[in-house]
């Protein structure tokens, strides 16, 4: 049986995400696909736009065949820790046998070359890459800079780290060579615009996610669903038409108050033990909350050179979400320690009972009984996900005056 593995936060899913599902199966001629999908909040910091479980109905509605959740902890991790999470947990299903993802290149060689490199990381590297980081820059610009200091690796190698797909493309394949992974990586191109390109006007009909979201979330342009159909499935437009409907679009700035309340509350004890914040970040942090006036403005102020406006979302949400560096250090070492299923399509019974035979990792679908199934510290990981569910929901009830099923009320989606 070939099963073929997607790591993706589908905020939402649009055309791009499409062809790539479709290529993906094709190209490895695939009995099914799996998607590993980011739960509430992204990788770059932000909540979704929609909900996880509207985003799993996008995916099971456009040809996958299970969608599992990226536990929070791995979900809005830094790239090397979110493809760490996405591959491992991949892996641990005992069935999944190729691994696609998209970039701005096709040469996987390249990729593959790079990610060895970097896995092994010598000595004489991570020197060079310290001494970068020293100077002020962030993290992307000093290992760049210490790649083309150090190694005899061809220009390409450089250019790569250039694109967020990319970066996260290596990050997938360092993370197989760490696991000694059977698995094996498949590139499909990238159609379309760039991945952080949000002109919509020049996109064809693969417009960036991040272009999507900048039409729905911007007030100013009055902007409608349909202004953006031409870059979406049938299904995703229905269901972003029916969330703009109820005005439940969900941005950083919902969250304003929520993350205010947190500052305020821990401002006497400082935030370096919440991931992603250094000294220098808590005591930035504590000089500014008195200036707050929401999510976006205040991570702007935050803003220095060698802190990019992602790394500072990133620790705004973990500060929020309670995510400290010794959840982080648990889930780097332990991995993602459960499979949640958030949906799955009617023909994929015989996928599931393969991955129940095979797995290294108990199976959820009823959240109810994984209290039973897991261990204590596996629970600790899930009860993570659990509240970051929670507050999402919290806000969207408060702005849409509507409740939504809480996670233990909520069935896995059956398409």
């Amino acid at each position: 049986m070939k099963v073929t593995g997607i790591i993706a936060e589908y905020n939402p899913f649009h055309n791009g995400h499409l062809y790539q599902l479709t290529e993906a199966r094709k190209r490895t001629d695939a009995d099914f696909i799996i998607v590993v999908m980011s739960g509430d909040f992204m990788q770059r910091g932000t909540p979704a736009i929609v909900n996880k479980w509207e985003r799993t109905r996008m995916a099971l509605s456009n040809g996958a065949d299970l969608v599992l959740e990226l536990p929070c902890v791995f979900a809005t991790a830094s790239a090397n820790l979110f493809a760490l999470g996405g591959v491992s947990l991949l892996a641990r299903t005992g069935v999944v046998t190729d691994l696609c993802f998209g970039a701005e290149t096709d040469s996987i060689t390249d990729f593959l070359t790079l990610a060895e490199f970097l896995n092994k990381e010598p000595a004489f590297f991570k020197n060079t890459l310290k001494n970068e980081l020293k100077k002020g820059v962030s993290f992307p610009v000093a290992r760049s800079s210490a790649l083309l200091t150090e190694t005899s690796l061809p220009d390409s190698s450089q250019e790569l780290l250039s694109s967020p797909n990319n970066i996260l493309g290596i990050e997938y394949c360092k993370a197989l060579f760490a696991l000694s992974s059977s698995i094996k990586p498949h590139i499909i191109k990238r159609e379309g615009s760039g991945y952080n390109d949000t002109d919509i006007s020049k996109s064809g009909h693969f417009a960036s996610a991040s272009a999507i979201r900048t039409v729905l979330l911007n007030p100013s342009k009055s902007a409608l669903v349909s202004d953006i159909s031409s870059f979406l499935p049938a299904s995703s437009l229905e269901l972003l038409d029916n969330n703009q409907n109820k005005q439940a679009f969900l941005s950083e700035n919902d969250f304003s108050l929520l993350l205010h309340y947190q500052l305020l509350r821990e401002m006497d004890f400082g935030f370096s033990s919440y991931s992603d914040v250094s000294e220098d970040l808590s005591n930035r942090i504590q000089n500014k909350v008195s200036s707050f006036t929401n999510w976006s403005d205040f991570a702007l102020s935050l803003k220095s050179k060698e802190l990019t406006y992602t790394r500072i979302n990133r620790a705004l949400t973990h500060i929020l979400l309670g995510i400290t560096n010794d959840k982080l250090l648990f889930a780097k070492s332990n991995h993602p320690l459960y499979l949640r299923i958030l949906g799955f399509s009617k023909n994929a019974s015989l996928l599931l009972s393969s991955i129940k035979h095979n797995s290294s990792i108990p199976l959820i679908s009823k959240l109810a009984d994984a209290k039973n199934s897991l261990s204590a510290a596996s629970y600790a990981m899930l009860k993570t996900d659990i509240f970051a569910s929670d507050v999402y929901r919290t806000v969207k009830t408060a702005k849409t005056g509507q409740n939504n099923p809480n996670e233990f009320k909520q069935s896995p989606i059956l398409l």
